[in-house]
C-alpha cells in the first residue's frame, strides 16, 4: 500500500472551504491522507475530533473523491473514511468511476466546479 502526498493546491481541501481567485480551481484545502491500494482503488482518510459521530454522506465526502477521480483517470473506486479519533470509530462511503457524473453535478450545484475535469 502506497501513500500519495496530495498537498498540491489543485487537490487540497480545507475543513472551512473558501472560494479563491485562481485559474481552473474554485476551492483550496488539504486532504489528510490518500492511500493507493492498487492502480484502480484508493482510500481517503479524514480524521475528525468532533464530539458527535456523523455519517460520511457530506459534501466533503463527495468532493474529495471527485478531485481524486479527476486527478487519476485509472481509479475505479474511491473509499472516503471519516475517522473519529475521540471514539475510535469510523464511517465510510464508497464511490465508483460511474458516480463521477453525479459527483460533478453536486460540485456544480455548490459552485465549486471549474476545472477541466468538470466540463
Amino acid at each position: 500500500m502506497k501513500a500519495l502526498n496530495l498537498s498540491t493546491p489543485r487537490l487540497q481541501a480545507r475543513t472551512q472551504m473558501r472560494p479563491v481567485q485562481t485559474v481552473g480551481f474554485a476551492y483550496l484545502g488539504r486532504l489528510d491522507l490518500v492511500q493507493l491500494h492498487s492502480r484502480t482503488r484508493a482510500q481517503i482518510d479524514d480524521w475528525k475530533s468532533y464530539f458527535q459521530i456523523v455519517n460520511a454522506d457530506t459534501f466533503q465526502s463527495k468532493f474529495y473523491p471527485l478531485l481524486l477521480f479527476c486527478r487519476n483517470p485509472a481509479l475505479q473506486k474511491v473509499t472516503f473514511v471519516l475517522e473519529f479519533v475521540r471514539y475510535g470509530t469510523s464511517r465510510k462511503v464508497e464511490y465508483l468511476r460511474s458516480d463521477v457524473a453525479w459527483l460533478k453535478e453536486i460540485a456544480h450545484e455548490s459552485g465549486s466546479a471549474s476545472d477541466s475535469c468538470m466540463s
